[in-house]
C-alpha cells in the first residue's frame, strides 16, 4: 500500500490518512464556489418545487450514466417530475442534439440538466432556449471556442476565471455537487 501511495505522491503518514480516510466535512470544497453553481442550484430547486418537468440529459458512458443515476435518485426522492434521456451512441452520437431537444420540448420539458456533456453543444442549447427551455450544463470537458448560451454552465474547466479550487472532477462528480 505504501508503494502505491508513494507513486501517487503521498509520502507522509498524514497524507496517507487523508487519502485513505477522506472527510466530507474537512476535505471537500463548497460546491457554491463553482461559477454558476448558485444560479444553477437555485433554478434546479425552483423547478423541483414548482413541479416543472425536468429532463436529465446524460452521456452514455461510464461517467455520464452514474451522474444521471445521481440526479435520477435525487429527483425521485424530491418527488420531482422528470425524465432521464441518454442518447443512443450510434443513432444520436455524443452530446446534446437538436432532434432530442425538440422532442423534449414537445413533451413539456422546461428545464434540461446535462451530465458529462453540453459544454460544446452551442447550437442544440441555442435551440432549447428558442423553444423556451432553460439548460443547466454540468460538464467537465474542455469547451470549444464558444460557450453555449445556457442558463447556467457548471464546469470547472470552462472558464479562466473559475473560482472552484479543484478542476479535476469527473462529470458525475459535478452532477453530485449540484445535488449537494
Amino acid at each position: 500500500t505504501a508503494s502505491l501511495l508513494a507513486r501517487r505522491g503521498i509520502m507522509t503518514k498524514a497524507e496517507a490518512e487523508r487519502f485513505l480516510n477522506p472527510s466530507y466535512d474537512e476535505h471537500l470544497h463548497d460546491p457554491l464556489l463553482m461559477i454558476d453553481m448558485p444560479k444553477a442550484a437555485r433554478r434546479f430547486a425552483d423547478a423541483i418545487i414548482s413541479g416543472e418537468k425536468i429532463a436529465v440529459w446524460s452521456d452514455y458512458d461510464c461517467d455520464g450514466i452514474p451522474g444521471g443515476v445521481i440526479l435520477h435518485d435525487f429527483l425521485q426522492k424530491a418527488g420531482a417530475e422528470f425524465d432521464n434521456n441518454i442518447p443512443h451512441r450510434h443513432d444520436e452520437g455524443y452530446g446534446v442534439n437538436i432532434e432530442g431537444i425538440e422532442k423534449l420540448a414537445k413533451g413539456g420539458v422546461t428545464l434540461i440538466v446535462t451530465v458529462d456533456s453540453g459544454i460544446t453543444d452551442v447550437e442544440p442549447i441555442k435551440r432549447a432556449k428558442e423553444l423556451g427551455m432553460d439548460v443547466i450544463v454540468t460538464d467537465h470537458h474542455l469547451p470549444g471556442t464558444t460557450l453555449p448560451d445556457a442558463f447556467a454552465g457548471v464546469n470547472p474547466n470552462a472558464r479562466p476565471d473559475e473560482t472552484y479550487p479543484f478542476h479535476d472532477l469527473c462529470g458525475s462528480g459535478i452532477a453530485w455537487k449540484l445535488v449537494c
